[in-house]
């Protein structure tokens, strides 16, 4: 009779265990997971040193020209006219100075100067003097 009782015990759990078992499987089979994804945009403000490379020969032949054209510290056009000068060639070997607030461009440039007449090519050696708060120095060398 103790044998009975016991098996039917076990019987009694395995069922019971097997009914929550059931349970759960039907219970987790109605569950449906909806995934929504979001694209969102996330600015971050950093800053970076940028190391500035400065064309120092660029800025003088632009010096030099603007100060043919006005005249008045490189005379060199003579009888020409300024949109009559262009440049023919920037030679690459170049000098830059710098002192504390002084920069120094040395460089060689070729102009040629053409008007419905004459035509005619010049080489000039020019230096072009930065100096901070100051003006802009250019001089034929």
């Amino acid at each position: 009779m103790e044998y009975k009782n016991v098996i039917v015990s076990l019987i009694m759990a395995v069922l019971l265990i097997a009914s929550f078992g059931i349970g759960y499987n039907v219970n987790d089979s109605d569950v449906k997971t909806v995934v929504e994804y979001k694209n969102n945009t996330i600015e971050v403000v950093k800053e970076v040193m940028v190391e500035q490379t400065i064309n120092y020969l660029d800025e003088a032949v632009n010096e030099f020209l603007s100060a043919v054209e006005a005249d008045d510290e490189v005379s060199i056009l003579g009888t020409y006219n300024f949109d009559e000068v262009s440049v023919k060639k920037i030679y690459d070997a170049y000098t830059v100075s710098i002192d504390d607030d002084v920069t120094i461009v040395e460089f060689e440039i070729k102009l040629k100067f053409d008007d419905e007449n004459e035509r005619e090519i010049n080489t000039y050696n020019v230096r072009v003097t930065y100096e901070e708060d100051e003006d802009t120095i250019v001089e034929l060398i």
